[in-house]
C-alpha cells in the first residue's frame, strides 16, 4: 500500500513543478509522511487516511506562514506590492480623477494607477499609496515646478 502513497507523491510533485504554489509540494510531502507511516507498520487504510488529512491540514496552516516568511525580504513589510509605495514612475496611459491610467515603475514593472489630478503620458509621478491593486499617484515635485 505504501506505493500508492508514493506514487500520489509523485504526481503531487509534478502538478507542483506545473504550478508552482508550493500548496501541491506540501500535500506531496504529506503523502510521503503517510507512505512512510505505512512502510512502519500503519496497516489501516483509515488511520493512512487520518495520518494524511492531519498533515494535509497541518501544511494548509504551515505553507502559507512560511512562504510569508520567505518571501518577506524588506524589514516591517509582510506584503511585497507595499514596497512600491514612495517609487518613481512614470505615466504612460494619461490619468484623470475620473479614469484610471498605467503608470511603468522605475523596476519595469507597470501598474493601474489612480490620481486626483489629471497626468498626461510622459509625466514624472511619485507612487503615495496603494488602494488593493491600484497605485495612487501623485506628480513628482519637479513636474509640479515646471508645469507652473
Amino acid at each position: 500500500m505504501a506505493w500508492l502513497w508514493v506514487a500520489l507523491a509523485i504526481v503531487l510533485t509534478i502538478l507542483e513543478i506545473a504550478i508552482g504554489t508550493f500548496y501541491f509540494l506540501a500535500f506531496a510531502a504529506s503523502a510521503l509522511i503517510t507512505a512512510i507511516s505505512v512502510w512502519l507498520g500503519v496497516e489501516s487504510f483509515w488511520f493512512q487516511l487520518l495520518i494524511m488529512a492531519i498533515c494535509s491540514m497541518a501544511s494548509m496552516f504551515l505553507v502559507p506562514a512560511l512562504l510569508q516568511r520567505l518571501n518577506r525580504t524588506t524589514k516591517g513589510f509582510t506584503d511585497y506590492n507595499v514596497r512600491i509605495v514612495g517609487m518613481s514612475a512614470t505615466v504612460i496611459r494619461d490619468i484623470s480623477p475620473q479614469h484610471n491610467g498605467i503608470i511603468k515603475l522605475a523596476t519595469g514593472a507597470e501598474w493601474t494607477a489612480q490620481s486626483q489630478e489629471t497626468l498626461q503620458a510622459g509625466a514624472s509621478v511619485t507612487v503615495t499609496g496603494l488602494i488593493g491593486n491600484i497605485a495612487e499617484v501623485a506628480a513628482s515635485p519637479s513636474d509640479h515646478e515646471s508645469a507652473q
